[in-house]
């Protein structure tokens, strides 16, 4: 979960590898591709952002994750 809020924030893939082919839909743009991947999972992270089982410490993160979704991700930050 860390790495993917640190990514949220600041990730700019290297040049020449700004695409990749999903076997769905054809050639993606890495970042427009990943945050499509997590939008498309917000049902499940609010789940887990309400599961109080292993005392509940992966829960700060996912909310923060659901929080910076709800902002949008500034492309001029990354």
């Amino acid at each position: 979960m860390n790495a993917l809020l640190d990514w949220w924030g600041c990730f700019c893939p290297e040049p020449g590898f700004e695409t990749y082919e999903d076997p769905s839909t054809g050639s993606v743009g890495l970042i427009e591709g990943i945050v499509r991947r997590v939008r498309d999972a917000t049902d499940m992270l609010r789940r887990v952002a309400d599961d109080p089982s292993g005392g509940g410490g992966h829960r700060p993160g996912v909310r923060l994750l659901l929080a910076r979704l709800d902002e949008g991700r500034s492309e001029a930050g990354g």
